[in-house]
């Protein structure tokens, strides 16, 4: 059953704009937009030369994960798991890596999803990290040409 009014046009929306004591408290700009967003990309670019001892920090610590996870899989390292590849998933693109971003989608969504933590789950994750392992050791950056498509059909299989 549907309320009569749904058929009723939306209010019309109105914006005021700032009051000149708002305006009077915003910091004046003192750059143009194309110099901050060169600044922006200096700042992005520097930070992408440290993502690789980020990401080697990070696999790691998933790697550890998993073998804790793989010895008593439980709720909690699932969620860890999870967030850790989360994490990973959105930095892996922003530098250059989007193999990493990919795996650690295909990861994160399967461990969101499992209803409880199992050896199945388990192996699922060591099978992920093996090929964050691969993708850093042999430093796979964009999509990984024609053995990045091989790898990512094969988690995609996995995880359906």
């Amino acid at each position: 059953m549907t309320p009569e009014n749904d058929n009723a046009p939306a209010p019309d929306v109105f914006i005021d704009p700032p009051s000149d004591s708002l305006k009077k408290k915003a910091p004046p700009i003192a750059r143009s937009l194309e110099e901050a967003l060169k600044k922006t990309q200096e700042v992005v670019a520097l930070a992408g030369k440290g993502y690789p001892q980020r990401l080697a920090r990070d696999l790691a610590r998933m790697r550890e994960l998993s073998a804790q996870f793989s010895e008593s899989p439980s709720v909690e390292t699932m969620e860890e798991l999870r967030f850790l590849a989360h994490d990973m998933k959105g930095q892996g693109g922003q530098f250059g890596y989007g193999l990493v971003t990919e795996i650690c989608d295909y990861l994160q969504k399967y461990l969101k999803d499992a209803d409880t933590p199992s050896m199945r789950t388990a192996e699922i994750v060591t099978v992920h990290v093996n090929a964050l392992i691969l993708v850093e050791s042999r430093k796979m950056m964009g999509d990984g040409g024609k053995a990045g498509d091989v790898l990512i059909d094969s988690l995609a299989k996995l995880v359906k």
